[in-house]
């Protein structure tokens, strides 16, 4: 087991509320990593693969409801709170068989099979990345509260937080290729030492999240271990470098710009 520590995420709901255990689990499978869950109930305990979610319709993003006021007047929705289908392997069906996270063996039709329960999962990690997605989920909130706190961004908005893992060199190569973001940034961010690879936090809104555009991002070290992970980041006309204190004014407004999706095409 020694040998395996720092290559795989375990989570287990023992641990964890069903909520936020399964939001961590929609995470990984956002930055595109296959995830084994053990799925249960009374008299099965059965092993699947996840691999991927379904499209975002407009319909799924309206159908947020549940937000967090982080001061100023400002909602914030959770990405994972979207009620979507997810992508299983199960060794007992057809490839491809899509269901719900909360319900992970609706397309069994034996009676045994029913009520099953996603019980654990595992996560196959870069021997590097250091924070879990559960850290870079509490970390990216806090740098939104004191961004929203400290520069009185968002006033009386409702804003939508989205935490993904992804390498740097795709990060990169998306930024490259991001005609719609302000060159400042785009070439602050390029111009940074990165690790192998980056959690990545964007803020949008719903009306955004149906463009694919996101108005704020925070890019987060995977290797930080003293507790400071934020790299950099760009929201409500200012970017963030290393220190948290250090805001700088952009002098030419930040538009919503195309948000990254390499991990899921």
């Amino acid at each position: 087991f020694q040998a395996l520590q720092g290559l795989f995420a375990f989570l287990s709901r023992e641990v964890e509320s069903k909520t936020e255990f399964l939001k961590l689990l929609k995470v990984y499978v956002e930055s595109g990593i296959p995830v084994i869950t053990v799925i249960r109930n009374d008299s099965v305990v059965h092993s699947q693969c996840i691999i991927g979610r379904s499209n975002i319709s407009n319909k799924t993003v309206d159908s947020l409801d549940k937000s967090t006021n982080y001061g100023n007047n400002v909602k914030v929705y959770e990405f994972e709170d979207l009620p979507l289908e997810y992508i299983f392997m199960d060794d007992n069906h057809p490839p491809y068989m899509s269901g719900s996270l909360e319900q992970p063996s609706s397309f069994y039709t034996d009676a045994e099979w029913t009520d099953c329960e996603i019980d654990s999962f595992i996560v196959p990690l870069h021997p590097k990345v250091y924070l879990s997605a559960e850290m870079a989920r509490i970390y990216a909130e806090s740098l939104l509260k004191k961004s929203i706190t400290k520069l009185s961004i968002f006033k009386n908005k409702e804003v939508v937080l989205k935490v993904f893992l992804t390498s740097s060199r795709s990060y990169k190569q998306y930024l490259i290729t991001n005609l719609t973001l302000e060159n400042f940034c785009k070439n602050s961010f390029l111009g940074i030492v990165m690790p192998k690879f980056v959690w990545i936090a964007e803020i949008s809104t719903k009306k955004q999240i149906k463009n694919e555009l996101v108005e704020g991002v925070f890019i987060l070290d995977t290797t930080e271990s003293q507790g400071i992970y934020l790299i950099a980041g760009v929201i409500g006309d200012y970017f963030l470098s290393e220190n948290l204190e250090d805001f700088k004014k952009i002098t030419k407004p930040l538009a919503p710009f195309k948000g990254y999706k390499n991990n899921l095409t």
